[in-house]
């Protein structure tokens, strides 16, 4: 049996806040498809009051 070893990424998206939604929306699409074209897979995403949204990725 192989063990999987799994790498790990943290991103951090900065966004303007001025922006409207739709545009922030896909900011955060269009960064997500870049990274899954590099094998990246979404674990979760932590977005704080006020901050950026922060991305953990794996493959």
């Amino acid at each position: 049996m192989s063990e999987r070893r799994w790498q790990y990424k943290v991103l951090t998206i900065k966004i303007s806040t001025f922006s409207s939604q739709a545009k922030r929306d896909d900011q955060l699409t269009e960064a997500l498809n870049r990274q899954a074209l590099d094998g990246w897979e979404l674990v979760t995403v932590n977005h704080p009051y006020g901050g950026y949204p922060t991305l953990y990725l794996r493959k």
